[in-house]
């Protein structure tokens, strides 16, 4: 029966300068078993008809029928699963994978159809071949040339096959091992069809069952041309393979590039690796946010309010502040929400009554502030008691634990003694001092406390206190929050139409006022002919804004060095696999061979790349980790912020791995297909 049959296949290649016709138009049949020899010289075409019979080349023209179907009807996975069930392909000199030892070559060839080998059955093939046991864990460099072509063979023998294809399999042998070599494959070609390109005329007359003799692209003359017979339908189509290798032996065929050249991978290990951690520093600075980073300060301060003010600008040198007043409330509302708060300085006198001297406080805390937050819970403030309400009988008060530090009812400014504070609640009333309704004087009234407030302030060192102190003084920083007496708001109101003083208006972090503050600076607004804005205060204010500064500056240079790096990271990628491609070419060609298709056998040799991506980006985590918090940490100190203003970023992390996997692999397909289309 016929198992494979040409009409008129043809073959040319094409370069820039000329056509070269490789086969002519050429029309064969070969029977499903018997010994077969392309007779010829080098150059003559033997080669090239033994590559289009067994699928490694596409024709120029003309049609292969395998067991009756037409080859170009099949796509490249079922051109890969005949390969694979119905093929064994043995190519001269390029036979065993350098990387595995002789059983592990043998059991990849069951592996790739699904099945497995042990280690017996593959000493029982070898004897066939009279190879010795104890070659079964060797490296394929370790034996002889006769000894590499008959492991060729044993693993030929291993899978199931129909039809055997070499390429010049007795060349650079001696006589005896060119002998053993062809009489193994006269003893296959009694149950399959062997069809072996060579040019040794002594070998093909001897063992040959039929001889092909070709000149020039053409065939001169056929010892035993077969009359084409009717064939049964063949299921061609139909065939499924079994490439799916197992992980181990997909990571020691993909790690063999990494062997062949361990300078070039060493070589795009450290260019990747200090590109990478350059590049995701760069990027960390050019993605800087100086909200983000302000809230950070303030949530590692414990600070839960900003103070907002107004900035009229006078002229080009100099601003004037303004600061906000109840009445202004409605407005202020549709900006930030209704969670606001109020506060006038004005002495009440509770101070004056201290239980126990601050000599370290004196002149930091001289008057009381009253304050009126409409939602505490936003400001992140804890409430023991109950806030006070409006009694035009009596006044009711809550006082801060900071207060009672103050008046020294506590030691410890942030103690939780609960049992202190409903103390303080249950058995105290402070004179205070209230503007009357008419406004014309103040009269004294007794206050009654009903809550202690916790504004969550924050205990600093001794060496802490200067700065802080510091701070205050110059309006940096604002505490009116942490101490003073807290009113209802209709009593606030009373005290504000009834004295003198500067209001304050606080908004809760939680609110994310930056934004606000940002979205209404972005307009000019007018006021009396003068360019007012609106401004949050914190102690932080010089300090964040230092760095915006140095980020906007030089924002435009990290985003430039970043790109260079990932060009530069490219390159060295695009080098890399081209580099690994050509060299690994004849193990692609092993491969496929088998029954792995050309896509499959270039992409376990490409993921070489992809874990060279991963490999540096998770070696450049560390040094990037490293740079970030020593230049977060140098611009911490230098501008005084109590926490780094960049912070290492592990989305940035992810997609720069991300990234560089993603190129590995683009690179790796461009490369494969600019590659097979040169060999068109």
């Amino acid at each position: 029966m016929t198992i494979i049959e040409t009409n008129k296949l043809k073959k040319e290649y094409r370069n820039k300068n000329r056509k070269v016709v490789a086969l002519k138009e050429t029309t064969l049949s070969f029977a499903s078993s018997g010994l077969v020899f392309l007779l010829g010289e080098s150059g003559a075409g033997k080669s090239t008809l033994l590559n289009l019979l067994s699928l490694q080349e596409k024709p120029t023209s003309g049609g292969l029928l395998i067991e009756g179907s037409d080859i170009s009807s099949l796509s490249g996975g079922e051109k890969s699963s005949l390969k694979n069930e119905d093929f064994a392909i043995l190519f001269q000199d390029l036979n065993l994978l350098e990387e595995f030892s002789v059983y592990d070559n043998l059991r990849l060839a069951r592996e790739i159809q699904g099945k497995s080998l042990g280690k017996e059955e593959a000493i029982q093939i070898l004897s066939r071949f009279s190879l010795p046991e104890n070659i079964i864990d060797e490296m394929p460099f370790s034996l002889s040339g006769g000894q590499r072509q008959r492991v060729a063979l044993a693993r030929a023998l291993v899978k199931d096959f129909k039809v055997l294809f070499c390429d010049e399999p007795t060349a650079s042998l001696d006589d005896e091992n060119a002998t053993i070599v062809a009489e193994s494959l006269k003893e296959i070609a009694k149950d399959h069809l062997v069809i072996a390109a060579t040019h040794d005329t002594e070998i093909a007359k001897k063992f040959g069952n039929r001889i092909i003799t070709i000149k020039d692209g053409a065939v001169c003359s056929d010892t035993g041309t077969e009359t084409v017979q009717e064939k049964e339908k063949s299921h061609v189509q139909n065939k499924k393979t079994h490439r799916h290798l197992p992980l181990k032996t997909l990571f020691k065929l993909s790690m063999h590039g990494v062997k062949t050249s361990v300078p070039r991978f060493i070589f795009a290990l450290i260019s990747t690796f200090l590109t990478l951690s350059v590049f995701m520093v760069s990027m960390s600075f050019y993605c800087y946010d100086e909200i983000e980073t302000t809230y950070a300060c303030l949530r590692k301060e414990g600070i839960s309010y900003l103070e907002l003010i107004g900035n009229e600008e006078i002229d080009k040198t100099h601003n004037n502040r303004v600061y906000f007043s109840y009445d202004e409330k409605g407005e202020l509302e549709e900006y930030f929400g209704s969670s606001l708060g109020f506060s006038i300085s004005k002495s009440s006198g509770i101070f004056n009554k201290a239980k126990k001297e601050r000599p370290e406080e004196t002149g930091y805390y001289e008057k009381a502030y009253f304050f009126c937050p409409t939602d505490t819970e936003n400001f992140g403030f804890k409430v023991i008691g109950k806030m006070p309400e409006y009694n035009p009988s009596s006044l009711e008060i809550a006082l801060t634990k900071y207060d009672c530090y103050l008046l020294g009812y506590t030691e410890d400014v942030s103690s939780n003694d609960t049992s202190i504070y409903e103390d303080i609640i249950n058995n105290n009333t402070f004179e205070i001092e209230v503007p009357s309704a008419t406004l014309e004087e103040s009269e004294k009234k007794q206050a009654r406390v009903t809550a202690v407030i916790d504004t969550n302030f924050k205990v600093y060192s001794n060496e802490e206190k200067k700065d802080v102190a510091d701070a205050m003084k110059s309006l940096e920083l604002d505490t009116e929050a942490h101490f003073g007496v807290y009113f209802d708001e209709t009593t606030y109101k009373t005290i504000v139409n009834g004295g003198s003083g500067t209001q304050h208006v606080y908004v809760p972090t939680s609110a994310r006022p930056l934004e606000k503050v940002s979205e209404y600076n972005s307009t000019e607004h007018q006021e009396k002919g003068d360019t007012y804005s609106w401004l949050c205060l914190s102690r932080f204010d010089k300090s964040i804004e230092a760095v915006r500064n140095t980020q906007k500056t030089f924002s435009g240079v990290a985003l430039a060095i970043s790109m260079s790096l990932l060009v530069i990271a490219g390159l060295a990628f695009v080098s890399f696999i081209v580099s690994s491609v050509t060299s690994l070419r004849p193990s692609v060609m092993i491969l496929e061979s088998l029954g792995v298709s050309k896509a499959s056998a270039t992409g376990i040799y490409a993921s070489e790349a992809l874990l060279l991506g991963l490999v540096c980006g998770l070696a450049s985590v560390l040094p990037y980790y490293w740079a970030v918090e020593w230049f977060g940490s140098f611009l911490a100190k230098e501008v005084l912020l109590p926490v780094s203003p960049f912070s290492f970023n592990f989305a940035i992390t992810a997609l720069s791995i991300l990234g560089v996997c993603l190129l590995a692999i683009v690179v790796a397909g461009v490369v494969s297909v600019v590659s097979k289309a040169k060999r068109q």
